[in-house]
């Protein structure tokens, strides 16, 4: 047997412990499916959402440098400071919404890996 069928068998015992009646393993099969389905989906997306997220960092980085080190003259140190800080903020909310992706691709993968 694979050892994607045992897994598989894994959760199928799972579920089924939690349930009863005549169609039982009918049932178990067919939530097994479907969360193995969900489960994949949610982990594909949040690749996807950590590439472009991956691009938002970047550009903030950039932003954030450019802010440091304007090609213009400011009218003042206070515009400067508050364009510096307004773009390093940006910049550490985009990585924290990056490390929060990544965060949750983890938990799924290990889910994926160890409950099915």
């Amino acid at each position: 047997m694979s050892n994607e069928a045992k897994k598989a068998n894994a959760f199928i015992k799972e579920v089924l412990a939690r349930i009863t009646g005549d169609n039982a393993e009918a049932t178990a099969n067919k939530i097994a499916r479907k969360a193995l389905c969900a489960v994949e989906s949610q982990i594909s997306g949040l690749k996807s959402q950590i590439n472009d997220q991956e691009d938002v960092v970047a550009d903030k980085a950039e932003a954030l440098e450019n802010a440091i080190y304007p090609k213009e003259a400011f009218e003042n140190g206070k515009s400067y400071v508050a364009a510096v800080s307004a773009a390093y903020t940006a910049h550490e909310d985009a990585k924290e919404c990056l490390e929060d992706l990544n965060t949750q691709l983890k938990f799924w993968v290990t889910t994926l890996e160890n409950r099915f």
